[in-house]
């Protein structure tokens, strides 16, 4: 075998190929190894097994034509034409490969191609470990039918010109892939890859340095992620920013798989305006109209923020907590009794996942109250309900979520409506003031609480002239019969005095003619 081997410093083209000159600095050198080479006064065409090493780094192919550059400053050649097993070890330790080749240096472009034999074009950067104060790089891959990269100007080192970074930008086309840190799989119509730089003029003119953009090239067209989880998340553009390890979303709608058969979680959707997730944090922010649907606990919806918080179980991302800031509304609804439950609040939301609770808190007003206006507000056909702090409970019952307890902490209001049996149309009105209530919703049971010996738990029936005054009571509902059963506990009266209608009517606007209600005020304990 006839090997070509050359190490160049410079080219001449005269009457003679090449002139070697033993005194070029190392950057500028140029090693090329063919196993046939040919020469036509203008450009060398070389083929079989041919490598070439310079400052770019190694480029190899089966066959290569090398054209000489018009001006001096591009270096000996200006254009060159690859095809066949290309393959271009970039010095930085960028990898790309394709079936068909052209990099031209005195534009900074290159163009890759794939064929009948190699579909696709291939980029490859390999995980880089933080250390010295480097920021640590996740392992990525690019892949696509076509790909432009441009290639960084040269910079001044001394005495010496160096490219600052060999791609300074990536354009890929046409069933493009993207798999980022062995996890992310995005495939997109197009995607652009803007390499870090420091040129602040770049910035300023909208580069995105370290930015992956992916995004479908029509109204229909592809763009979506997906994880080994199993989550898939589709949006209008996707980014993928290599150095702080976030992707981000524009108008992203989605599924993320949760399987937690000891929990119950199976999956939540979701649609939002914006989502960042950082991968490196656990967390997932989503931002502006926000809606979440999850098995077992409803709907939640906010125009503001929503953040999932994960962490690693087993080396799986298990889901720790999701959290809402501020103007939450979660709904649940009954399927199998087309029923639904609606819950307000005006401060933040916690769904716990590890303790199976979820949590509701006012907000308070600028003198560090909490009005009504700004209680956690639940409501259905069966009435409203208005405190200051509500727990929910949760519990696997079949395999499924369902609400175990529901504590109700702080100025609880509750207004019921009941049907009665007599007349299905007449509405039985209720009212009851508490401090706490603790509701346990499959045996109906409630537990009204007062939090001092000053304070007192109220109930009124209007309909039934029903009034209780006491230190706690409870209301048990019969299974069977439906009717509810009255205990009070401690000092308990069967009729309110006037200053606690007054409580009534201020909290429920309550129209009532308490004089002979306060005439014939009894003190006892027992039951009613």
């Amino acid at each position: 075998m006839n090997i070509f081997k050359y190490v160049i410093a410079s080219l001449i083209f005269s009457s003679f190929p090449i002139t070697l000159q033993s005194n070029i600095p190392e950057e500028e050198m140029l090693i090329i190894d063919s196993e046939l080479a040919d020469y036509n006064g203008k450009n060398i065409i070389l083929q079989g097994n041919v490598v070439i090493e310079h400052m770019l780094g190694t480029i190899s192919a089966n066959h290569m034509t090398l054209h000489t550059a018009k001006k001096k400053e591009f270096g000996p050649f200006g254009l060159l034409e690859m095809h066949d097993r290309v393959k271009l070890n970039f010095r930085d330790g960028e990898v790309l490969s394709c079936a068909k080749a052209e990099v031209d240096y005195q534009a900074l472009t290159g163009s890759f191609f794939g064929n009948e034999v190699q579909e696709f074009v291939t980029y490859t950067e390999s995980e880089v470990e933080k250390k010295e104060g480097k920021t640590a790089l996740a392992p990525l891959n690019v892949k696509s039918r076509r790909m432009t990269i441009r290639l960084a100007s040269k910079e001044m080192k001394g005495d010496k010109k160096l490219p600052k970074n060999n791609v300074s930008a990536l354009t890929a086309d046409e069933q493009v892939t993207v798999n980022y840190n062995n996890d992310f799989t995005v495939i997109a119509d197009h995607a652009i890859y803007q390499r870090m730089s420091e040129d602040k003029e770049a910035e300023k003119a909208g580069a995105l340095p370290g930015i992956i953009t992916m995004k479908s090239a029509k109204v229909d067209g592809t763009c979506q992620v997906s994880n080994l989880e199993g989550d898939v998340i589709r949006a209008d553009q996707i980014g993928i920013d290599t150095v702080k390890l976030q992707l981000t979303f524009n108008d992203p709608k989605g599924t993320l798989k949760r399987n937690d058969s000891a929990k119950g979680i199976k999956q939540i959707d979701f649609s939002a305006e914006k989502l960042v997730w950082d991968d490196l944090a656990g967390v997932l922010a989503l931002s502006k109209q926000v809606v979440l649907n999850q098995q077992g606990m409803g709907k939640l919806e906010t125009p503001h923020e929503v953040r999932f918080y994960q962490h690693i179980v087993n080396h799986k991302k298990v889901l720790k907590a999701i959290e809402s800031l501020s103007e939450t509304v979660l709904t649940y609804r009954e399927e199998d009794k087309n029923f639904s439950h609606t819950l307000s609040c005006s401060g933040p939301v916690t769904v716990d996942h590890e303790k199976m609770e979820t949590r509701l808190v006012s907000n308070k007003n600028d003198f560090g109250d909490i009005d009504e206006a700004r209680q956690v507000h639940f409501e259905d056909s069966q009435g409203e309900i208005f405190a200051d702090k509500v727990l929910i409970k949760y519990a696997l019952l079949k395999g499924s979520i369902s609400v175990s307890k529901i504590y109700l902490v702080g100025n609880v209001k509750i207004y019921n409506r009941l049907n009665s049996a007599e007349d299905e149309t007449i509405v039985v009105l209720q009212y009851a003031l508490a401090d706490r209530v603790d509701f346990r919703p499959h045996t109906k049971e409630m537990l009204f609480k007062s939090s001092n010996t000053t304070r007192r738990v109220l109930f009124f029936d209007k309909t039934n002239n029903l009034q209780v005054s006491a230190p706690a009571l409870k209301i048990i509902r019969d299974k069977a019969t439906g009717i509810d059963s009255i205990k009070g506990d401690g000092d308990v009266r069967f009729s309110l005095l006037e200053s606690e209608f007054e409580q009534l009517r201020k909290r429920f606007s309550l129209c009532v003619d308490t004089a002979k209600n306060e005439k014939n005020a009894s003190t006892f304990t027992g039951d009613r």
